[in-house]
């Protein structure tokens, strides 16, 4: 009887063994890939064409809505921000910005890369904002483009959610929880749990 243990217990342990040979394996070829990656972005020369830069176009939004005093310090806010030099940086590493751009332009890459990111959660905020007084309609359609330029909120995915579950827009939040997987939210999973939570057959 010891015998068929004795052998289901030495191939538990050599499936143990290469799992953990393959995955250290794997580890390594990821570290000499970055290493690898990084020595080459470290010397590259590289440009940041016009054509790079992120143009908002702030001439969409609603705007001049609102005379609440924190809603015109948020459009003064975002009207400044949009006049800087803006990157979209989602998802890449410091090693990927000096690839694209070149390490002598790392300091700048990242600089316009804050403002964007700065800008981004502003405009979210500001729709957020849109839709506690009262404007809707206004705030689903900023909060769709935002979400259609890879916008990284989960406040934006939730909120849209909330608003097309009041317009009865089941088929639009269907559509929502399916483009978190291509987003580049970090809680992709818990976004997709609460964006379901607003389907109907969830609260049945």
């Amino acid at each position: 009887m010891a015998f068929p243990f004795l052998t289901v217990f030495i191939i538990f342990l050599l499936a143990l063994f290469f799992r953990f040979k393959y995955l250290r394996e794997k580890r390594e070829a990821q570290e000499q890939d970055f290493w690898s990656n990084e020595q080459k972005a470290r010397i590259n020369i590289g440009t940041i064409k016009e054509s790079d830069y992120v143009v908002i176009p702030l001439s969409t939004f609603p705007f001049g809505l609102c005379e609440d005093p924190s809603m015109v310090e948020m459009e003064n806010t975002i009207k400044t921000l949009s006049e800087e030099k803006l990157l979209n940086l989602t998802g890449l590493s410091n090693t990927d910005v000096k690839l694209k751009f070149g390490a002598n332009h790392f300091d700048e890459a990242t600089l316009a890369g804050e403002k964007y990111d700065e800008l981004i959660k502003n405009l979210v905020n500001y729709a957020i904002e849109l839709d506690d007084h009262g404007f809707s309609s206004e705030s689903e359609k900023m909060l769709e483009y935002l979400i259609g330029i890879d916008c990284d909120m989960k406040s934006a995915y939730i909120t849209l959610g909330k608003l097309y579950a009041s317009g009865n827009k089941i088929g639009k939040i269907k559509d929502l929880i399916e483009r978190v997987d291509s987003s580049s939210l970090s809680i992709k999973n818990a976004t997709k749990t609460q964006l379901s939570e607003l389907l109907p057959e969830a609260n049945q």
